[in-house]
């Protein structure tokens, strides 16, 4: 109950007459009134240690606003952790947006080559659009559509939709709004974030931001297998809108053998999708 209780009171020496009933009340109220002053100053002296321990590019961090990215505090731009982490925090609560995926033809190890489509979270994850995937071990283009967690193809020429059975087996772009495992967390994760000035993307001036990400933290987006699988610290580049709220306008993960190129657009534009 009282987790923030570490100051342990000191016993007084015992007197040497034995106070009266008025004497013992005295002192048991004195004592209680320093329990309650040890309690205060304890949990006071760990809020302190708290601040202490915070570095100094997160403490430069405002509150975030958990609800509503139309609230989401100003940022300098100087402040290069704290541009990600707003960034960061705005992709988070990002229920819609359009992309544009493009893998390099000689990054391999993925299960998909482009995509270009709108993405949903609300009222659930959901995807559609066109792109090219790797099903059966062949590159096929296909419009698609991801509903319920299935993923929907229509192949060229073709008037209907058939099922492939669960996205996640082959490939889902609706994991990048994912709150826990997609594009929020990856911008979370960029270590040792550098400013690298001002470049403009798609109309919009964005803050360009150089780092690493753990191949770990990328696989919800972009699975790897085989020989091309990712592994270890890779190079990023985040290109975040210079004005609040401060959407990721484009992401660069750069590899041996190319580049993964993702970036955004329309966000949180009226997206209706279900599956066919």
């Amino acid at each position: 109950m009282y987790g923030c209780m570490k100051t342990q009171l000191t016993p007084t020496s015992r007197p040497q007459r034995r106070p009266g009933k008025r004497s013992r009340s005295l002192l048991a109220a004195t004592v209680g009134a320093a329990a309650v002053v040890a309690l205060a100053a304890g949990c006071a002296s760990d809020d302190d240690d708290d601040n202490t321990g915070t570095t100094t590019a997160a403490a430069s961090v405002p509150s975030m606003i958990e609800t509503s990215r139309a609230e989401q505090p100003t940022v300098s731009a100087e402040d290069t952790s704290a541009l990600v982490e707003q960034s960061a925090q705005t992709t988070r609560l990002m229920q819609s947006a359009h992309i544009e995926l493009k893998v390099d033809d000689q990054v391999r190890g993925l299960p998909v080559r482009s995509v270009k489509g709108d993405l949903t979270s609300n009222p659930a994850p959901a995807a559609q659009g066109e792109g090219t995937f790797r099903i059966n071990n062949e590159d096929v283009d296909v419009t698609f559509i991801v509903a319920d967690g299935q993923l929907f193809t229509q192949n060229d020429g073709s008037t209907e939709y058939k099922s492939l059975g669960e996205a996640s087996k082959i490939y889902d772009p609706a994991i990048i709004l994912d709150r826990e495992r997609g594009l929020a967390n990856l911008i979370a994760n960029v270590k040792a974030p550098e400013s690298e000035g001002t470049e403009t993307i798609n109309g919009v001036e964005a803050q360009k931001v150089s780092g690493t990400v753990d191949a770990q933290v990328l696989d919800p987006i972009f699975p790897t297998q085989g020989e091309g699988k990712f592994s270890g610290n890779l190079p990023v580049t985040l290109y975040i809108d210079a004005k609040a709220p401060y959407n990721l306008v484009k992401l660069t993960i750069t590899v041996d053998s190319g580049e993964i190129n993702l970036t955004t657009s329309e966000w949180q534009k009226e997206v209706s999708i279900s599956a066919p």
